[in-house]
């Protein structure tokens, strides 16, 4: 299953590592490559091809370092088929032995593939900005998704729109479920746009927050739920959302994937009250009402509570 397939990895991962460090391997070693003004210009133009490709931005700096200081040495492990296709196109040397094994699996990304097929057909001629994450999480690292995908959306009202990559099967189908793909959803968050060039960070730390807690305790989001966050969606911020409704993403709805059905469920902000009201209600009814005032359930962190409009107030009696 997943979990015991990560064990394993980790396992394996953090022997190589252990090996590489001590001077125990007979195929890597450890050199200290000074960062040049060369490094960081070729990392920069790396930076477009991360955007291209979908792949971890920070493996940026490890492809110029490459690219830079390439002799016979110094090559590039990877089995990230994104981050190979980069590497390709930029001439930097891949271990062959990688190669070999990477052939054989390159294909196996259907689940990946399905979700960024949906998207482009949401989003004809945009490319979205995908945040990649920088250590996997069967490596270690904090963050259970693969990344996350922002898309600008003019639907409703000026806003971007978010959607997870990794609470489905991306790659291999590895549980037993055959008609259910992982956890059976992605995730998608509206924010309303402020003007600003790039979408901000917070909804992504948002949405990997609410991975670990999946990840972690098995249990899956699903349409009709809600989630007491005790404190602001978004940190250090004063607005009074402090909890989530689910409901299913009006747009991008449910599908098949080689790896089995999933749907895209939104998180949908709401205030502390609401959550009040929801509990004692019905979560679709009160997302439905909400949708007067907030379009496609996009978030507005300066909004107020519908529960202080008397004619929401009256709906919900």
């Amino acid at each position: 299953g997943r979990k015991k397939w990560k064990r394993k990895q980790i396992a394996a991962f953090r022997k190589l590592i252990d090996d590489i460090v001590n001077g125990r391997s007979s195929v890597f070693k450890v050199a200290v490559l000074p960062i040049t003004h060369e490094v960081v210009s070729e990392a920069e133009r790396f930076i477009d091809l991360a955007f291209k490709y979908k792949f971890a931005s920070m493996d940026a700096m490890i492809a110029a370092t490459a690219k830079c200081y390439g002799t016979d040495e110094i090559c590039v492990v990877t089995h990230d088929g994104s981050l190979r296709r980069a590497l390709a196109e930029s001439g930097i040397h891949i271990m062959d032995e990688i190669t070999r094994e990477q052939d054989e699996t390159t294909l196996e990304q259907g689940g990946f593939d399905a979700i960024s097929e949906k998207l482009h057909a949401l989003y004809p001629g945009q490319e979205g900005r995908f945040y990649g994450t920088v250590i996997p999480y069967f490596l270690g690292g904090n963050d259970p998704l693969d990344g996350v995908e922002v898309w600008k959306s003019e639907e409703g009202i000026p806003h971007w729109h978010y959607v997870t990559y990794g609470f489905t099967e991306l790659y291999q189908k590895e549980c037993e479920d055959p008609e259910v793909s992982g956890f059976g959803f992605e995730l998608t968050f509206r924010l309303k746009r402020e003007g600003e060039e790039e979408p901000p960070v917070w909804p992504m730390n948002l949405l990997q927050n609410l991975a670990r807690y999946v990840f972690s305790s098995g249990n899956p989001f699903g349409p009709g739920h809600h989630l007491d966050c005790n404190s602001p969606i978004a940190l250090e911020s004063d607005t009074r959302l402090t909890a989530l409704a689910f409901q299913i993403d009006p747009e991008l709805g449910e599908m098949d994937t080689p790896n089995g059905h999933m749907i895209f469920l939104q998180a949908v902000g709401i205030t502390a009250d609401e959550l009040e009201a929801v509990m004692c209600w019905n979560t679709g009814k009160f997302l439905a009402e909400l949708e007067k005032t907030c379009p496609m359930g996009i978030v507005d962190l300066s909004r107020t509570s519908r529960m202080d409009d008397p004619a929401f107030r009256a709906v919900w009696k």
